[in-house]
């Protein structure tokens, strides 16, 4: 669908923020989780894709790599929200297995994440 746009947010006292965009796992996502050492992640993960061509966010297995890459917490979102979202919470636990659950967050729709408040 075209490029994707990234952010990393940084504000001198809080912890850095990258938030990937709308982006499946590229090697400019995972240059800027190497160069850029973000404290927190905020990744869509739904898997998502359109009618035609792959998916438009990432997979469960971008998502764990992406996650084993992270230097920090991963906040995965987007997920169990539309109807060309395939991949569900309980898939990306399964796939994340108990080595890498502890590093990511997978909020439920309006819910706060205390400890990064």
């Amino acid at each position: 669908m075209g490029p994707g746009a990234g952010y990393v947010i940084r504000i001198p006292g809080e912890p850095s923020v990258y938030l990937t965009g709308d982006t499946v796992l590229t090697e400019a996502v995972r240059d800027t989780l190497r160069e850029q050492v973000p404290d927190i992640c905020i990744v869509p993960g739904a898997g998502a894709r359109l009618d035609i061509g792959g998916p438009v966010l990432m997979t469960v297995a971008e998502l764990k790599e992406f996650v084993r890459l992270a230097p920090g917490r991963v906040v995965i979102n987007h997920i169990d929200a539309l109807n060309h979202c395939p991949t569900t919470r309980d898939d990306i636990v399964e796939a994340l297995g108990t080595d890498l659950i502890s590093s990511i967050s997978l909020p439920l729709d309006g819910e706060s994440i205390p400890e990064l408040s």
